[in-house]
């Protein structure tokens, strides 16, 4: 009884390990061929295997203007110009304050306008510009050189003789603030001159979104003035910030007479960090003898450069390594303003 016990459960034994290897060999017979269409089984995208990296190719667009990408080599520059145009006050002008103006000579105001036609940029970005009428006279005096700007901006506050401007040969719509408020305890204070801010449109329907600035000025150099220009570059820096936020991708440059070096408070503020995605990156025009000064300070006898373009990640993007940019150095520039034109060419 004993050995016929054993010999069944052998048999049984048998039987079973019988079953188990013909049912692994079905299994390896059908899996390689996968399962009916529609069915429920095995994927690679239900079980992904680890796989190298490759790297992402950008294809090109299948037909012209599908992409969202700018080249330089797609479109024709836009060349933007900044100047500081030293007291452009004209007999015409309404004063807006008590300081005492003194008229421009017309020499001189020939000598700014032989300056910016001598480059011949389509938008032009101004300080210490009168107001209004001085704007209309230089518009006449850049005309009769082959410069036409029928659009323009100006930005101009009561009790500060000397206004911000923009000349344009595109549109151009007027996004500027005269009032910007200054970060600090004094909640009622503005900005000296505001912040100039337009968006050009080209015929090609590119959009560029271009502003000026005039920081508070080196004059009498004392705690006081370097405190307000700091918070002045601090109101910018804000300003720059909430536009990016809520135009992300616009093209933009911001031009000026900072009254600091490249590397000092007011343009490292307006910079901002490397890290963040709307950092501005400073640009670094040279005249024709390879020379970067914008402004001879004669009080002190040197050469600085206070006056700066900067551009954001965006336009620079577009801009590449060898950006066309320069300092205009003509001899006229000398008679036109103790500053120097900086331009560069934006696509």
């Amino acid at each position: 009884m004993k050995n016929h016990s054993r010999c069944s459960a052998k048999h049984l034994w048998f039987r079973g390990d019988l079953a188990a290897i013909v049912l692994l060999s079905l299994i390896v017979v059908i899996l390689p061929f996968g399962l009916e269409d529609g069915s429920e089984g095995w994927s690679e995208e239900k079980f992904p295997q680890k796989r190298e990296s490759s790297p992402v190719v950008t294809l090109a667009p299948q037909r012209a203007g599908r992409s969202k990408k700018i080249s330089r080599h797609q479109f024709s520059p836009v060349r933007f110009l900044h100047m500081n145009v030293k007291n452009y006050f004209v007999e015409e002008e309404q004063l807006r304050s008590p300081h005492e103006i003194f008229i421009k000579k017309v020499e001189s105001r020939e000598a700014v306008a032989a300056s910016i036609a001598s480059v011949h940029p389509h938008v032009v970005a101004l300080c210490e510009i009168g107001g209004p009428a001085a704007l209309r006279d230089l518009k006449e005096r850049l005309k009769k050189r082959g410069c036409d700007y029928p659009y323009e901006i100006i930005v101009a506050r009561t009790g500060e003789p000397r206004a911000l401007g923009l000349l344009s040969m595109y549109p151009v719509s007027n996004l500027s603030q005269a009032h910007v408020k200054l970060p600090g305890e004094k909640l009622n204070e503005d900005m000296l001159r505001g912040i100039l801010d337009g968006i050009v449109q080209t015929p090609d329907g590119r959009n560029f979104r271009f502003l000026e600035v005039h920081l508070k000025s080196r004059y009498n150099e004392v705690v006081e003035p370097i405190s307000l220009r700091k918070r002045e570059a601090m109101a910018v820096r804000n300003y720059l910030d909430r536009m990016m936020r809520e135009n992300p991708g616009m093209p933009i440059a911001i031009a000026g007479d900072f009254n600091d070096g490249t590397y000092e408070a007011a343009v490292y503020i307006v910079r901002g960090s490397t890290k963040s995605p709307y950092a501005m990156q400073v640009l670094k025009p040279k005249d024709s003898r390879g020379e970067s000064w914008t402004i001879l300070h004669d009080e002190a006898d040197c050469y600085f450069a206070y006056d700066h373009i900067l551009v954001n990640k965006t336009l620079k993007s577009r801009l590449g390594r060898n950006i066309s940019q320069g300092i205009v150095d003509i001899p006229e520039a000398a008679r036109a303003s103790d500053h120097r034109a900086i331009w560069v060419d934006v696509y």
